[in-house]
């Protein structure tokens, strides 16, 4: 029975080939390639053996043995498409404990493919994603391009502070997007701020914490959310600082933006440095902080190509004491305040020169929230809109109009010169103003109309011939009409899809 694959045109693929015998030395067995038909290598012999091919072509291999007949294999067909725009995503189902802490290797993992060309992902503890992939226990994610190089924008958000032990408010997670071009096969590390649970240290328990509190009723900070290139920092998100019984937390800086002061709190949130090497060990206690280093610490040494065990002092926001908050984790983490009326500090953010920013800010993250991430193509917008007139729009009437977006993004949809009154735009003609909920980054996008009514929007059969014509278009905006010989009527009902160029 033959067996076919299909694989990326480029892709190598190694086939291989194991045969047993009952009688004899394993070692005299003798393995011949065929390549269509042709012999392709010289004999290989052993217990089993390869062949590396990239060519589409139908493959099988002859074995044989002194004591033995020769045996002929099934074919094994192999068919190429062209590279498609997949990232995998490989995300720990364990603890720590399950993480090989020479190696960084998961021995619990799950993996996930996607067409990031058709789909983006938002994910992080606490939160699944559309398909239900996970909520890794650890917050530690893996990524790489499969098949080419992808230009990907990245939201990184960190987590706000803790909001269960105090009326007041913690500081928000700091959020910030890069842009960068992922290599193919390149391996990248992501990890998710959390927000500690306990009293305890809970030491790597869901992903970088923030400073916790020794006692009393002030709130733990938050954990700082980051990107590695291998081992090596590459842009981090800082955490939120906890409340205090009296007191705001600080908010975390997004992207080189310095983390924020607690309200009443004389020191200072983290601040945008440079990451470095080995700067002391264990937890910052007696409200002390810590900077990151530059890669993960494996042995007493910087190991910069492989992420591990997260031992690169993320969890460094300074801890809260006698009802104040704790510190925010960081680039650099956050004071933790000292009394009631001290809010913990907001932990820094940090982005290398290896990445693009391409927006960041103080705080941004949602109160209650811990850290999240978005990946997507640069550029991808996924606007899907179905839009629908259950009245007209005629002079004096109140017209009923729904939209329903089913892509990614929301767009809005308004008539535009309703019922004969002049309405907003560069020409008085009926038409539609479509706003985005982001921009493209030009307007090189793809507008394409799959279906629109031969009905007006007052119900009338009208020509069905209309011309569908785009103009006044813009990075986050474009205006529609419908042409027939009697002018631009408002039509019943339109579906249209966005995407990039």
């Amino acid at each position: 029975m033959a067996i076919t694959k299909e694989y990326a045109r480029g892709t190598i693929i190694a086939v291989q080939a194991k045969a047993t015998v009952s009688v004899g030395d394993p070692s005299l067995l003798e393995y011949s390639w065929f390549k269509d038909g042709v012999l392709q290598s010289t004999v290989q012999t052993g217990e089993t053996a390869t062949i590396l091919v990239s060519a589409a072509a139908t493959y099988h291999v002859v074995v044989s043995h002194p004591k033995a007949d020769s045996v002929r294999s099934d074919d094994f067909i192999v068919t190429l498409r062209d590279p498609q725009k997949i990232l995998r995503l490989i995300y720990q189902t364990g603890s720590f404990a399950n993480i090989n802490s020479s190696t960084g290797d998961f021995t619990s993992f799950g993996v996930v493919d996607w067409n990031i060309a058709e789909d983006q992902y938002e994910f992080g503890p606490g939160q699944l994603d559309k398909d239900g992939f996970g909520t890794p226990a650890s917050g530690w994610w893996r990524i790489f391009a499969k098949e080419q190089d992808l230009s990907l924008d990245i939201t990184l958000r960190g987590s706000s502070g803790g909001d269960n032990k105090s009326s007041q408010n913690s500081g928000r997670g700091g959020v910030g997007t890069i842009r960068r071009n992922f290599e193919q096969s390149q391996l990248y590390s992501i990890r998710v701020g959390d927000r500690r649970s306990g009293t305890n240290n809970d030491l790597q328990l869901n992903g970088p914490n923030g400073g916790r509190t020794f006692s009393g009723n002030g709130n733990n900070g938050g954990g700082q959310t980051y990107l590695k290139r291998g081992g090596t920092l590459l842009a981090v998100c800082g955490g939120g600082g906890g409340s205090a019984t009296n007191a705001t937390g600080g908010d975390g800086g997004g992207l080189n933006v310095a983390g924020e002061s607690g309200q009443g709190n004389s020191r200072r949130g983290g601040r945008v440095i440079t990451p470095g090497g080995e700067n002391g060990s264990g937890y910052p206690r007696n409200y002390d902080t810590r900077a990151m280093t530059k890669c993960g610490i494996l042995n007493g040494s910087l190991q910069c190509t492989t992420e591990n065990s997260g031992n690169d002092y993320q969890n460094n926001g300074g801890f809260g004491d006698n009802d104040g908050g704790g510190g925010g984790s960081g680039v650099e983490g956050g004071f933790g305040g000292r009394s009631s009326n001290e809010g913990g500090c907001g932990g820094s953010g940090y982005a290398s020169g290896a990445v693009t920013i391409v927006e960041t800010q103080l705080g941004g993250n949602l109160l209650g929230r811990n850290g999240s991430v978005r990946i997507r193509l640069t550029g991808f917008n996924n606007y899907q809109v179905q839009w629908e007139h259950y009245t007209g729009v005629r002079k004096g009437w109140v017209p009923s109009f729904n939209y329903e977006n089913t892509g990614n993004f929301d767009a809005v949809v308004v008539p535009q010169n309703v019922g004969f009154e002049t309405g907003e735009g560069p020409e008085s003609s009926k038409h539609y103003l479509v706003t985005f909920a982001e921009e493209y980054p030009d307007t090189n996008y793809v507008i394409d109309f799959t279906y629109y009514s031969d009905l007006t929007a007052a119900g009338n059969l009208n020509e069905t011939n209309r011309t569908v014509t785009i103009f006044d278009k813009r990075k986050g905006s474009f205006r529609v009409k419908f042409v027939d010989k009697d002018g631009s009527p408002h039509i019943r009902e339109a579906i249209f899809k966005v995407t990039p160029a």
